[in-house]
């Protein structure tokens, strides 16, 4: 016969088996419930719960034009818009309910049809979110958003204008490439950053306002900008090739703040006529005025000490003055450009 200590103890054994075997179900369930999938027998939207009461729209066959989200869907939130949901869809606008916080990667790239949308309430745009939307015209974004990925807007063709807002200070690389509609482009203050061939071939942008909040500009930033007519060169970290191709770009005035001219930052700039350098920069980069037909006169002090290779090649009727054995005049001579001594 069993004693009583021992059937104690059994009946602990089978109680604390029954109480882990019951955790582990609710953690399965609970496990099982994040990233289900569903469709909406009411509104034929595709879905995956992303918690107890958000769900993240997965795409969907919209029999309107121009659909509308409702805010839920089978009793959950809708606050998420899911990478390629809506690629190459031929919907001509889309109405987002304000609890939609992030719009992922790609989810309405290559909408040709796409001609309007409004992302006040949006906090993320993903990478490429709304590229190769050539209808594209209207964009309006809130001050909620504080995240944009790679090539957002990119080859958005009839884009016109852009307003970023306050809540934003890096604008991504690509951000806006290939928009070749877009006249304007307002900035905020407490913009910090611009990435690399962010408006590059937006030939109608028209002299955009840069924020002296601005620490970098990445290369090739405004590249084949063909309408960009005066810049500003500060104190800020700039890529290559920043206003290379700008081919209307005739005013160009260099802060006293500035350190360097970057490579190939001003080359194919065929309207510039006049380069006045200030003191206190002492490196002129490759190639930063190749190709610079029109550029009759560069005026460079003898702080400049490196003038990097082919920096005014092409240059034919350039006449640099410089103080006398200055780098610049025996950059000049070297090259057999026109020299004018100045003291």
């Amino acid at each position: 016969m069993k004693s009583k200590k021992n059937n104690n103890a059994i009946h602990r054994v089978i109680w604390l088996t029954a109480a882990l075997l019951a955790v582990a179900g609710a953690l399965c369930i609970a496990g099982c419930n994040s990233g289900k999938s569903g469709t909406s027998s009411q509104t034929d939207w595709e879905y995956e719960i992303v918690s107890d009461s958000c769900i993240r729209i997965t795409g969907g066959q919209a029999k309107e034009e121009m659909p509308v989200i409702p805010e839920k869907i089978d009793g959950l939130t809708v606050t998420m818009i899911g990478s390629e949901a809506f690629a190459g869809s031929k919907m001509s606008g889309i109405s987002l309910p304000g609890t939609v916080r992030t719009v992922e990667d790609s989810a309405f790239a290559n909408c040709a049809s796409l001609k309007q949308i409004d992302l006040s309430s949006v906090a993320v745009i993903g990478k490429q979110a709304f590229s190769g939307c050539t209808s594209l015209k209207t964009v309006k974004l809130g001050e909620e958003l504080n995240e944009m990925g790679a090539g957002v807007f990119e080859g958005c063709e009839k884009l016109m204008a852009i307003v970023i807002p306050s809540s934003v200070s890096v604008l991504p690389e690509r951000a806006f490439s290939g928009c070749k509609g877009l006249t304007e482009a307002t900035f905020p203050d407490g913009m910090t950053q611009i990435g690399a061939y962010a408006f590059s071939d937006c030939a109608m942008l028209r002299n955009p306002i840069l924020p002296d909040s601005l620490e970098s500009i990445g290369e090739f930033a405004f590249l084949s900008c063909q309408s960009i007519e005066i810049v500003e060169v500060g104190n800020i970290k700039y890529g290559r090739g920043v206003w290379m191709d700008c081919r209307r770009l005739k005013n160009v005035t260099i802060t006293a703040r500035t350190n360097e001219i970057g490579d190939y930052l001003f080359a194919g700039c065929v309207s510039l006529t006049k380069i006045s350098i200030p003191e206190g920069v002492t490196s002129i980069g490759e190639s930063s005025f190749h190709f610079c037909t029109s550029l009759k006169r560069a005026e460079i002090p003898e702080t400049v000490s490196n003038i990097g290779r082919n920096a005014f090649s092409d240059c034919d009727s350039l006449v640099i003055a410089a103080p006398e054995t200055s780098a610049a005049q025996r950059y000049a001579v070297s090259f057999g450009i026109k020299y004018e001594k100045v003291s």
